[in-house]
């Protein structure tokens, strides 16, 4: 008798596991998959122009450097950190971009490249 009394039970526990399973997880979803602001598509413009000869197209990877795209970055990720490294550039071929580019330029850049991560 208990048994029957348990059924309707694990019932809905099984239809709350299920309906929880459901919602969209906004928070992982990245890339490409992931909707684009007006700041990632300035990034992206700008990435076209000043980057893309070194880096690749879309963060792909070039001749002489690693791909951008779904990687880490060896000299940090955080967006102040990626500014920092576009205003200054690399040692070893990377040029700086603080006379070339405006603050608004670099965030947009770095936004881009976050997401393209």
């Amino acid at each position: 008798m208990k048994g029957i009394r348990a059924l309707p039970c694990l019932a809905m526990i099984a239809v709350a596991l299920v309906a929880g399973g459901c919602q969209r997880d906004d928070a992982s979803t990245k890339g490409a998959f992931a909707e684009r602001s007006p700041q990632v598509d300035r990034g992206a413009a700008l990435f076209a122009r000043y980057c893309s000869t070194c880096h690749g197209e879309k963060g792909s990877g070039g001749h002489m450097t690693a791909p951008l795209a779904g990687h880490s970055f060896s000299f940090g990720s955080d967006k102040e950190q990626l500014m920092d490294t576009i205003r200054r550039g690399r040692p070893q071929g990377m040029p700086a971009f603080k006379d070339s580019l405006d603050e608004a330029q670099i965030a947009a850049l770095a936004s881009y490249l976050r997401w393209l991560q």
